[in-house]
């Protein structure tokens, strides 16, 4: 079974893997980019289906396609399945590279974290005497997760004959972190000109203590912004757009409908035709689209990249749809005799 999906995986360019083997060293994914792409091939496929058959479900949308198209039957089946298809083209392949970013973003976050700590252990080992290599290789201690996997797996190139500088930097360019960047371009220059390595390391790991400090300061700031773009997003869009769909429902059915019309010139007026059914798939694809703008923002506010509001999204996404239909519910029993 792994063969065959490694053989889906090999049918994508090699520009796809080499691009997406990087993804995955960040994401700490240690996968062959075929078997995942094999996998993730699956997973699309999996995700089409579920689109398709929520369209089938949910009869609203065949009734609005068939209202739009002007056609029923076995032709309107294929239009569906092809746009069902057309929309996890665009969803999937962003979600699946959001998830990956996210993973990444994460590690580097636990990376930073203990990143102090580690520091300041190895800056003692070379107190005790020890080389550079053997300093770091015995500060990775499993308590600091991730930073000692990638930093022992750096140093046993080292151990099978790779030069210091040349593992350090593998293990920089794994990482993608600036902090871990400058601290090799600093331990290899200290290397080369014979400088205090251990004095480097306690104040790189003081500095990390520094920044690790300030970062948690601005997340707390962050932290109102966040709240109230969720408080807007989750309860005050579904409750303007629950009591608008009613609204434009009552209108509609206040419409006659014996057919009148109104000549303006030459051009024949007759009253709109709200299909109720209609104005509520429209609400939740305004809703949609806000919870995606909101998440979005909320990424870029937190992180300083978009690709994190998969998030957000689908927390966002289910609370603001469930507040939409119980607030629609609720309206519709306390006001049902004035507008019904």
């Amino acid at each position: 079974m792994k063969e065959l999906i490694e053989k889906i995986g090999m049918f994508y360019p090699i520009q796809v893997h080499h691009s997406l083997e990087e993804r995955l060293k960040s994401a700490g994914i240690h996968l062959s980019t075929s078997l995942f792409l094999g996998m993730a091939t699956l997973g699309f496929l999996v995700f089409d289906l579920f689109i398709f058959g929520f369209m089938l479900w949910y009869k609203r949308i065949a009734y609005f396609l068939a209202g739009l198209l002007g056609f029923w039957g076995p032709v309107l089946g294929l239009v569906m399945f092809v746009l069902s298809f057309i929309i996890a083209l665009l969803l999937y392949p962003t979600f699946l590279l959001s998830a990956l970013q996210i993973m990444a973003d994460r590690r580097r976050d636990r990376i930073i974290d203990v990143l102090p700590e580690f520091l300041a252990l190895a800056a003692s080992n070379m107190r005790a005497g020890m080389t550079v290599d053997q300093a770091l290789w015995y500060a990775s201690k499993d308590e600091f997760g991730a930073l000692s996997q990638e930093m022992k797996r750096a140093l046993k190139e080292v151990f099978s004959g790779e030069s210091v500088d040349a593992a350090l930097q593998s293990l920089a360019n794994t990482l993608e972190l600036r902090s871990i960047q400058r601290l090799v371009d600093l331990l290899i220059q200290a290397m080369r000109v014979g400088g205090n390595v251990a004095e480097i390391l306690d104040r790189a790991s003081d500095e990390a203590r520094e920044t690790r400090m300030l970062k948690k300061e601005i997340a707390t700031v962050l932290t109102q912004y966040e709240l109230f773009i969720f408080i807007a997003v989750a309860f005050g869009a579904p409750l303007l757009l629950s009591a608008l769909s009613l609204l434009m429902e009552q209108m509609s059915s206040n419409i006659p409908t014996t057919p009148t019309t109104a000549m303006v010139g030459q051009i024949s007026l007759k009253p709109p035709n709200l299909d109720p059914g209609n104005v509520q798939l429209i609400m939740l694809i305004l809703l949609l689209i806000t919870a995606f703008s909101a998440s979005s923002v909320v990424s870029i506010i937190k992180t300083g990249k978009s690709s994190g509001f998969v998030n957000y999204f689908f927390l966002l996404a289910p609370i603001s749809i469930a507040v939409f239909f119980i607030v629609r519910i609720a309206m519709q029993h306390v006001l049902g005799s004035i507008f019904l």
